[in-house]
């Protein structure tokens, strides 16, 4: 189970998001890899809002969280024990993830970052889709959440 500000990653309105965080800082009509979480078929292609340098995929008047980041100290998550703020370090997912706790030095957006996925589970069984934890010196910058196409 994951959750964010204490809420689980459901879609929800736009009217919600706006009454919760207000306009974005910036909107972009970007390209989600392998189709966003939220678009269809011959449905119409989903933004990205931002907030900082969390986003959310807003298509039609529905949105998802997309990513996160702990660094303001506005958004901060929990999947099972383990708390993903900007205090968490790699050592605390090594404690709760010790097989998944072995970061690759990758660059992301231009940035070079060690990336770990902690893999997600329902009901007891795993699922395709992770949390991706991007770290800079050993503590947690964002979390993006992942899904293979």
């Amino acid at each position: 189970m994951v959750t964010v500000n204490g809420k689980s990653k459901e879609p929800l309105t736009v009217q919600q998001l706006e009454s919760q965080l207000g306009r974005p800082d910036s909107i972009s009509k970007t390209t989600f890899e392998c189709a966003g979480e939220l678009e269809t078929i011959n449905g119409p292609s989903s933004r990205a809002w931002y907030y900082g340098q969390t986003m959310y995929e807003v298509n039609e008047n529905r949105e998802i969280l997309s990513s996160f980041e702990v660094t303001s100290g506005k958004f901060q998550g929990k999947v099972g024990k383990l708390t993903l703020n900007r205090n968490t370090t790699l050592a605390d997912v090594r404690r709760f993830y010790p097989v998944s706790a072995k970061p690759a030095k990758v660059l992301y957006e231009g940035r070079s970052v060690e990336m770990m996925s902690v893999p997600l589970y329902d009901k007891g069984k795993r699922m395709d889709d992770s949390l991706d934890l991007l770290f800079r010196n050993g503590r947690l910058q964002e979390v993006i959440f992942g899904s293979p196409c």
